[in-house]
């Protein structure tokens, strides 16, 4: 169980990184109110399943810088769908993600960063397989490109719908990983609530 979050991590941290901004906005880690998860920066608003275990990491984030804005990336939240004493060989969740947008590398949008994301992909030895194709979706009134992804594990297939839009000064990424229908539909849902003003 912990290879396979580490493999999952590690593609997600190479997903993430790579964008050096120079701008530096204020940006915060948002916070929960019960399961309702608001972030001031993005007017962002989404309401999570009331039994999923969510997983903030601003104390992680904390120690590594004196500002959420001073970080490159920040993990917003993770809300995992199974409780931690689970037999399941992967956690399928949700993960809100911001990075900051690095205009000079290209950066601009939620298509620039996927595209950005597939060179930086194919120049490592992680054995993902993305979609050709990057299509748009409107989640809560607002387009994000989507990118899919498939990641193969020893004992399991790790699929991932990656969701991309350019906010303010950061590329805010929602990000659903699963390995069947019924955890797919059951991420979707809860992300299906975000709804921004």
């Amino acid at each position: 169980m912990k290879t396979v979050r580490l493999i999952v991590c590690l593609g997600l941290a190479v997903l993430m990184t790579g964008f050096w901004g120079c701008g530096r906005s204020e940006i915060d880690f948002g916070s929960f109110s019960g399961n309702v998860y608001k972030n001031d920066y993005f007017d962002m608003a989404l309401t999570l399943a009331d039994d999923v275990r969510i997983d903030t990491r601003q104390k992680a984030a904390a120690a590594q810088a004196a500002k959420p804005s001073e970080l490159q990336t920040l993990t917003l939240f993770t809300a995992y769908l199974y409780p931690d004493d689970s037999e399941v060989l992967f956690n399928a969740n949700l993960m809100a993600m911001a990075d900051r947008i690095d205009k000079p590398m290209g950066v601009k949008t939620g298509r620039d960063y996927h595209l950005y994301t597939k060179k930086l992909l194919e120049s490592t030895p992680i054995p993902v397989s993305l979609s050709q194709d990057i299509t748009t979706q409107t989640l809560g009134g607002k387009t994000f490109d989507l990118m899919q992804a498939a990641i193969p594990l020893a004992q399991v297939s790790v699929k991932q719908d990656l969701y991309a839009a350019a906010m303010g000064d950061y590329i805010l990424v929602l990000a659903i990983s699963y390995t069947n229908p019924d955890e797919r539909a059951a991420l979707l849902e809860m992300l299906n609530t975000v709804s921004f003003k």
